[in-house]
């Protein structure tokens, strides 16, 4: 059971570093459920775009890093 949480863990870390680098190189789109809400979308992406530019590629990373170093 130990070995499949040792996998598992990483393979998600990996796949949410991807989800966020794409979100944060703009290969994925964010989209405003409603045409009012589109005005505070752009101020949120201007506050947290640079961080998950750092976060996204760290995070496959470190997923990485788990993968090689508790398997």
């Amino acid at each position: 059971m130990d070995v499949y949480i040792n996998i598992i863990n990483p393979i998600i870390t990996i796949i949410g570093g991807i989800y966020c680098s794409l979100i944060a190189f703009n290969v994925i789109k964010l989209k405003a459920d409603k045409p009012e809400n589109k005005e505070k979308m752009i101020l949120w992406e201007k506050k947290y775009i640079p961080l998950v530019r750092i976060l996204g590629p760290t995070l496959i990373i470190l997923g990485i890093a788990m993968l090689i170093l508790f398997n």
